[in-house]
């Protein structure tokens, strides 16, 4: 199967390219479904080349809100649109790089204030925007033409970008996604105490739906072995073990024998 530039297509392949944000359809901000339409240079199916001999298509999914102007790393899968009979990019991953450089900082930092206010901010904080992700104090009374709520403004935009991009990342062998992310914000609400949270115990990711043990176990080990041998992994078997007890007998009773032989099996360095 070819589109109308005879590209071969393939709804099952998992699409990468970089993609240029030209402008946002639509977004909802309570369940993080967007529709963006981008430029890109890659050749890929069903995408109309424009004047300037770029391809043009639209991006569709749930991920974070995103930025016009922004180039980003899409990988997507490509489905037919009933409604409006075009095929679009379903997003499964999509990030930028975290800007480093002044220049590189400086450019983002355009997009959410005057070039002015962003300078300003980098004379003062040449290094802002990791400062922003590992939650440091920014001294507002350091940051001239730069209010509370322009300050509060920047940091959000920093952190659901770039720190909940580096959650994804951590947890993408778990196949987790930016909306199953945003299951677990409801326990901690800033993501740059999530993110050191996670990394303290990987265990809480278990409150996530489709996530178990075991799935959240293997990374967890991976991510710090010396969880092997841990309240945190203890506290989490047992409330596995009981989850399927309850699913198998219609309730949770079991004795302290039998638990400790659970455990004996399972995690035997946790008794």
């Amino acid at each position: 199967m070819t589109d109308e530039n005879n590209v071969e297509i393939d709804l099952k392949k998992v699409y990468e390219f970089s993609a240029r944000v030209t402008y946002c359809i639509y977004y909802n901000d309570k369940n993080y479904f967007g529709i963006y339409s981008f430029i890109t240079e890659d050749e890929i199916p069903f995408t109309k080349a424009n004047r300037e001999g770029r391809f043009e298509g639209c991006l569709c999914g749930n991920f974070q809100k995103l930025e016009l102007g922004i180039d980003y790393n899409v990988k997507a899968k490509l489905k037919y649109n009933s409604k409006y009979k075009k095929y679009d990019y379903i997003v499964e991953s999509i990030s930028d790089e975290q800007p480093k450089t002044l220049e590189e900082q400086q450019k983002y930092l355009e997009l959410l204030v005057t070039p002015l206010q962003a300078k300003n901010i980098l004379s003062v904080y040449p290094n802002f925007i990791e400062m922003v992700m590992n939650g440091e104090e920014i001294n507002i009374d350091l940051l001239k033409g730069i209010g509370e709520i322009t300050l509060e403004k920047i940091k959000d935009k920093i952190i659901s970008n770039y720190v909940i991009q580096d959650i994804l990342l951590l947890l993408r062998p778990l196949g987790v996604t930016f909306k199953m992310i945003n299951t677990i914000i409801k326990y901690e609400s800033n993501p740059v105490l999530l993110k050191q949270k996670i990394l303290e115990n990987p265990y809480l990711l278990t409150a996530i739906h489709g996530l178990g043990f075991k799935k959240v176990d293997a990374l967890a080990l991976k991510l710090n072995p010396s969880l092997e041998v841990s309240e945190f992994r203890t506290l989490a078997y047992i409330k596995y073990r009981l989850s399927e007890i309850a699913n198998r007998d219609g309730d949770t009773y079991i004795s302290l024998k039998d638990m400790l032989g659970y455990i004996r099996s399972d995690i035997y360095k946790c008794e």
